[in-house]
């Protein structure tokens, strides 16, 4: 058994995800998705994401490459291109992502 079978379960490495606060927002930023958006602590939204389906409605993982990545505390801004593939398609998607500190 490898270590990544002892520590998670599975041969698959669990989903990297980073946490982030901008004043009294944060959320969790993984695999592209916002998650556990909350204010003051208060949960107020549990995700937001964008899914792309398959011909047999399976959801495809995105293939993520970070192009711009800023956090001073006041602002967060991300820009992100995003791949979906199968064996017959593909789709190109930018994704922007701001959080503004007021």
């Amino acid at each position: 058994m490898n270590d990544d079978s002892r520590l998670y379960g599975t041969k698959v490495n669990p989903t990297i995800s980073k946490h982030i606060e901008i004043g009294v927002m944060s959320f969790t930023l993984e695999s592209g998705a916002l998650r556990h958006i909350k204010v003051s602590g208060t949960e107020i939204i549990r995700g937001i994401a964008f899914l792309v389906r398959d011909r047999d409605w399976g959801t495809l993982a995105p293939q993520l490459t970070i192009v711009s990545c800023e956090n001073d505390g006041e602002i967060f801004s991300l820009h992100l291109k995003t791949k979906f593939s199968t064996e017959s398609a593909s789709l190109d998607v930018s994704i922007f992502i701001e959080a503004i500190h007021d």
